[in-house]
């Protein structure tokens, strides 16, 4: 929540002072510059003296103007997402037990894996060959 913002407007669009608008919830003026400078955030009971003291809507501290972000998916999830429930069952258990092995015996993993990607290159060249 963006709360020293929507403090600030709302004391500005009263017109009032920090002192002033400080005054109306019982509190000091630096407790509101606390406030509107983020180094403080406000509870549940501030936001009900403000609204209170004010004759402001609670959902005007929790509404945002702001339009929704769209974010593009990453081709990698949106083809995990199609895939049957069964297989991301065993993609997650796969991801699961590769966060579990060592770095060590990963590289040695991949070494081998390595290892036999060249091997089945050899044979297949090989194969063409003879």
């Amino acid at each position: 929540m963006d709360f020293m913002n929507k403090i600030k407007e709302i004391r500005k669009r009263l017109h009032l002072t920090q002192e002033k608008f400080g005054e109306g919830i019982d509190v000091e003026k630096s407790f509101i510059c606390q406030l509107e400078t983020g180094k403080s955030i406000p509870g549940r009971k501030i936001i009900a003296k403000i609204c209170s003291a004010y004759a402001i809507d609670p959902r005007e501290f929790f509404e945002t103007d702001k339009k929704p972000v769209i974010k593009i998916k990453d081709p990698l999830i949106m083809e995990l997402e199609s895939l049957p429930t069964h297989d991301k069952d065993l993609l997650f258990k796969i991801v699961k037990s590769a966060k579990e092995i060592s770095t060590e015996a990963k590289r040695d993993l991949l070494k081998h894996s390595e290892e036999k990607k060249l091997c089945e290159q050899v044979r297949k060249r090989r194969r063409k060959t003879a």
